[in-house]
């Protein structure tokens, strides 16, 4: 897709009026937009007003943007989540209660960083590499939160699989604010649920 241009033959000054992360982020908002299948490279230099050739001096393809947006998407949620980390006090109902508060910070339906999400979650369902790196965050965090549990639950089978639990709420509370069918009431509910049943249900004295 427009291969017929590189680096090679794009002058200096083409590639300086444009940033590699103003691409990238014109690239996130057309994929919050219309998804992955929006990220075409004709259109968002139409969108941000340049030639192609600001495009090829940052970029060999289309593809190449791509994975360049899923690596910075997947750079963050690993920064995020040491950012987090860095705030445990190392007490269960606390530190999970912090992640819970951080993991649905944008569960409304306009963010953009939700929407991303989905788009991101969608375009990977074919193609298996960038499933892969959704996979290492995801397995991640599962960690992190059943690292928290076992601070009140020393087996470590039972603490993974409340890891996993929490997760997959954290999933479908997703699932249910992109459907548009969730009001208000219904997502602080769903959030007062997670945190009575999943959190502050964790025995005291084990804490």
């Amino acid at each position: 897709m427009d291969s017929s241009l590189n680096r090679s033959t794009v002058t200096k000054t083409a590639g300086d009026h444009l940033t590699r992360d103003k691409w990238l982020d014109a690239a996130f908002s057309a994929a919050v937009k219309g998804g992955f299948s929006e990220i075409k490279v004709l259109s968002i230099s139409q969108d941000l007003g340049v030639t192609r050739g600001s495009f090829y001096w940052h970029f060999k393809s289309q593809a190449e943007l791509v994975d360049a947006l899923v690596e910075r998407w997947r750079e963050k949620q690993f920064s995020s989540f040491e950012q987090v980390s860095k705030a445990f006090v190392d007490d269960a109902r606390t530190d999970l209660l912090l992640i819970f508060r951080h993991a649905i910070a944008f569960l409304t339906p306009n963010t953009g960083e939700l929407q991303f999400s989905m788009a991101l979650r969608a375009y990977a369902r074919n193609h298996p590499d960038i499933a892969q790196r959704i996979n290492e965050v995801d397995s991640r965090l599962t960690q992190i939160i059943a690292e928290r549990y076992s601070l009140a639950y020393p087996d470590p089978v039972q603490a993974r699989q409340r890891g996993v639990i929490f997760h997959l709420v954290l999933g479908g509370a997703t699932h249910l604010v992109t459907s548009g069918v969730a009001t208000p009431d219904m997502i602080a509910n769903m959030q007062r649920a997670v945190v009575d049943q999943l959190i502050h249900s964790i025995p005291a004295s084990q804490t």
